[in-house]
């Protein structure tokens, strides 16, 4: 039986699996939201435990009879008991499940005696590819697993690829599993291998050349070159079954050790994040002798982040995680609901790390002194209190306070309290404040944050104030937005006090990259320093970037509107964003509207049938597209010497990049640019 002969019997298999996950879920509807339903100020999360959990990731043949596993087994997103699915199966968190993603590393018992593992690649909630990797030589013609016989029932007379809902499966009397619906649709017509070929470090199949720098290490690497060519979704999915050795590693690391890791765009810095927060989560560590986290917080950049790998955290999680960007964590803590005005553009005073610091101390004074005030309003009415005592250095009562001298110009220039609420830049210390009058918030176990990268001091400080366990930083500084932050992770580091045994936690640095064409990172990567253009993607392939020069701005949106709708046409079931600036997106909108298209929610745009995103690059932070318009290139802000807004949004493609630009393109550009 090949590979594409067992795809059906897999399919079938993957849905009595789902089926069986929604029976027990419908017996345990209460499942992990007693400890982490809730967070902040009992806001709900993001439900995880309401979303349907994600498919089989893979399939272990040994060459034992394993008293609790048998011969063979699946590894899928949850362990599921004989009394809702037929074959043996395990979690993928599960210790003997390191057997299948990280077999250099694991140290299982029955990791010696795997001949087969199977990768099940899913779409939605269907398998539509398998892989297998032997452990050695294949042995000839031999079949890779002992499927017992699947009959799928001919469907009666439909048209040429209409499928059949009437016809049932039939299985010959020794197939035990749950009856589920057949599986119909045209025979897969691409030719498999008459041996699944291994891509192992350790093994290599006869006659195959051994793997290269770039693919060694990993496993299923036809599958996961299968994944990068699939369009993208609006929102991020699981990659479980993909998950690559380094990653998993990563991933499953304790979540008492601090972790930071560092890595270019696209080398799957938020897969490993996001399979990191539902792994900490997940009771298989309580059955394997750890502890599970009861509380923890996903942070990110931004909304639009949220949004993205929310559908993802959800079909791995078994409970309940709270996603939130961070500017969500700053106005539930402040717990105003006023309209923010301004840029996202902090200025170094403006999230000092010693603000921090300044609010605490000026709440002892406070509760020594005058006291709070009580009853109806009294919140507020302790917010206005602490912030007018840091602006004007001193209580009403004239009780002086110790403003530090290098923060006496910033604090003698604030607005009022009423404005202060309002301006989007004073968020952070406004966040600040309400800690400092309502003593210390409610604490998480655990704490990710991904595109840690653009966190300044001071949120720092707010973050480090709701820790009680570890935390994992996820980011790229060669992508900072502005100067304000720290400029390396040992900074960060330094000021979190975040220790590994006695030595300050060192970033685990990851290469390989995965989203982007190396076409693609080659034009972005001449923005890097010299030292750190060593980018390299999975993607060899891919189409050269397009560079078209307008000859005024009116001309410009004339060309970036072309490239949209051809980038749209290329990619129809894809995603396509045009990135602009915050001062030129105004206009581009203007001039869309005129040509005939329309706008929606979450920043979509549409006309005859096209649709595309136009984002800046602020919202554009941790979301991918499948093809990307950028605008003006030459505008981009600099930092450092460095153009980490520009190089995050030309690295936001996974396929093809195009730039339209009327003023003139950066220096580092220029050489690596093609006229079109």
């Amino acid at each position: 039986m090949s590979e594409y002969e067992d795809l059906p019997f897999e399919k079938v298999t993957n849905r009595a699996y789902l089926e069986g996950l929604d029976r027990f879920r419908s017996q345990r509807i209460d499942i992990g939201t007693a400890r982490s339903r809730t967070w902040l100020d009992e806001t709900p999360t993001n439900g995880a435990a309401k979303v349907r959990p994600g498919c089989l990731a893979g399939r272990v043949a040994l060459n034992i009879d394993d008293p609790d596993l048998g011969r063979e087994f699946y590894v899928g997103v949850r362990y599921l008991s004989g009394a809702y699915f037929s074959h043996p199966v395990v979690g993928w968190d599960a210790p003997v499940a390191k057997i299948f993603f990280d077999p250099e590393s694991a140290e299982h018992e029955l990791l010696e005696h795997v001949r087969v593992r199977r990768t099940l690649s899913s779409r939605g909630r269907d398998i539509v590819r398998l892989d297998d990797e032997w452990e050695g030589t294949p042995p000839g013609q031999e079949k890779p697993f002992a499927n017992r016989q699947l009959q799928v029932a001919e469907p009666p007379s439909p048209a040429p690829g209409v499928r059949s809902r009437r016809a049932p499966a039939r299985r010959s009397s020794a197939v035990t599993d749950p009856p589920t619906p057949s599986v119909t649709g045209p025979a897969p017509t691409r030719t498999q291998p008459e041996a699944p070929k291994a891509h192992s470090a350790a093994t290599e199949v006869a006659g195959k050349q051994p793997p290269d720098e770039l693919h060694r290490g990993m496993r299923a690497v036809s599958s996961v070159e299968h994944a990068l060519a699939a369009p993208r979704e609006s929102a991020l999915t699981s990659v479980l079954s993909t998950l690559q050795p380094d990653q998993y590693r990563l991933v499953t690391r304790s979540g008492d050790r601090p972790l930071v890791v560092q890595g270019h765009p696209g080398t799957g810095k938020t897969i490993i994040a996001i399979h990191r927060a539902a792994y900490l989560v997940s009771s298989e560590r309580e059955r394997s002798g750890d502890t599970a986290v009861s509380r923890l917080l996903f942070l990110g950049p931004t909304n639009a982040w949220a949004n993205h790998v929310e559908k993802a955290v959800g079909s791995l999680a078994e409970k309940d995680i709270a996603i939130a960007s961070v500017p969500l964590l700053l106005a539930r803590i402040i717990g105003s609901q006023n309209k923010l005005h301004g840029l996202l553009d902090y200025g170094v005073d403006e999230v000092d790390a010693g603000l921090f610091g300044l609010a605490q101390a000026v709440a002892r004074i406070v509760s020594t002194t005058e006291g709070w005030a009580t009853g109806k309003g009294a919140r507020q009415a302790n917010l206005a209190t602490v912030y007018s005592a840091v602006r004007y250095g001193s209580m009403i009562s004239k009780v002086e306070i110790g403003i530090p001298t290098e923060l006496r110009s910033f604090t003698r220039s604030l607005p009022s309290f009423g404005t202060a609420l309002s301006q989007r830049t004073l968020q952070p210390l406004m966040a600040a404040i309400a800690i400092a009058v309502d003593g210390a918030p409610r604490k998480f176990d655990h704490i990710i944050v991904d595109e840690a990268q653009d966190v300044s001091p001071l949120t720092w400080e707010i973050i480090k104030a709701h820790m009680s366990g570890g935390i994992t930083i996820v980011g790229d500084m060669n992508q900072r937005r502005n100067d304000v932050g720290h400029s390396s992770w040992q900074r960060v580091v330094e000021q979190l006090d975040l220790m590994d045994g006695d030595q300050p936690v060192e970033p685990e640095v990851i290469t390989r990259g995965y989203r982007s064409t190396q076409a693609i990172l080659n034009f972005a990567k001449a923005l890097l320093p010299a030292a750190q253009r060593d980018v390299k993607s999975l993607q060899t392939e891919g189409v050269q970037p397009v560079v078209r020069r307008a000859g005024s701005p009116k001309t410009r949106d004339a060309m970036i509107e072309e490239e949209a709708i051809r980038l749209c046409k290329a990619y129809p079931t894809g995603q396509v964003a045009i990135i602009v600036l915050v001062d030129q997106l105004k206009d581009l909108e203007a001039y869309m509207l005129k040509q005939g298209w329309r706008s929606a929610r979450h920043h979509v745009w549409s006309k005859d049938g096209l649709r595309t995103k136009i984002v800046t690059p602020t919202t554009a932070r941790g979301v991918e597209f499948d093809a990307v318009v950028v605008v003006e290139p030459g505008d981009f802000p600099r930092n450092l010497g460095r153009v980490g807004q520009l190089y995050t949004s030309l690295t936001r493609a996974n396929r093809e990049l195009a730039v339209v630009h009327h003023k003139a393109l950066p220096d580092e550009l220029r050489r690596h640019s093609r006229q079109r």
